[in-house]
């Protein structure tokens, strides 16, 4: 009997929401940390807690990066850091193939070519974290398959490095592209263009 791991993202979909949820899923958060060393990243620290919120048990996972700030990265940037990374191959692949989805989409919204694409707030280094902390979970539950329900967009604007922006952002609309979705009164961002991406290349 095939293992799949269902995700139901009815509060919406973000990279450490999703870190959060396969943790409590059952993925080894040591083995998660020692896959995260291998990034040889400095400036983070990851806190895993035990959480309740409207009645119900989770873990909540939250990045928590130094306060100086993180350079945008280039896609050559980061295909650098995952290649020079002490990393399994099979997270290796999935991390920079989400990391692909965001610049792609970055690239076509924004009209400008791949190389050339920054990702400020997505590339910082809570996004590398929730990355490839994402796909090493997807590794260490060994499940064959991952399905998800629709996912909850929100509403009216969130402001970002370019300015008021509608719910779903650009880049989130595209990423989420012949994935379903449902809306939501919630007023604000509930999937992020990190969330996005991760659902992209796991689901």
């Amino acid at each position: 009997m095939s293992e799949i791991l269902h995700i139901d993202p009815f509060g919406g979909a973000a990279g450490d929401m999703l870190l959060g949820a396969f943790l409590d899923a059952g993925a080894d958060e040591a083995r998660v940390r020692e896959i995260l060393a291998g990034l040889h990243l400095d400036g983070f620290r990851l806190e895993v807690t035990r959480d309740r919120q409207q009645g119900f048990a989770g873990t909540r996972a939250v990045v928590h990066a130094d306060s100086g700030g993180h350079p945008a990265r280039h896609f050559a940037d980061v295909e650098r850091l995952l290649a020079a990374a002490m990393l399994p191959g099979a997270v290796r692949e999935r991390a920079l193939a989400a990391f692909a989805a965001l610049f792609e989409a970055e690239s076509a919204v924004h009209g400008v070519p791949l190389a050339a694409t920054h990702l400020h707030e997505l590339a910082a280094v809570d996004a590398v974290v929730d990355i490839v902390g994402v796909v090493a979970c997807v590794e260490l539950l060994k499940v064959e398959r991952v399905s998800c329900g629709p996912v909850p967009v929100g509403s009216g604007s969130v402001q970002t490095q370019h300015g008021l922006l509608p719910v779903p952002p650009p880049a989130v609309a595209k990423l989420l592209e012949g994935i379903p979705i449902a809306g939501h009164a919630a007023a604000g961002e509930m999937t992020t263009p990190t969330g996005a991406a991760l659902l992209r290349t796991i689901v």
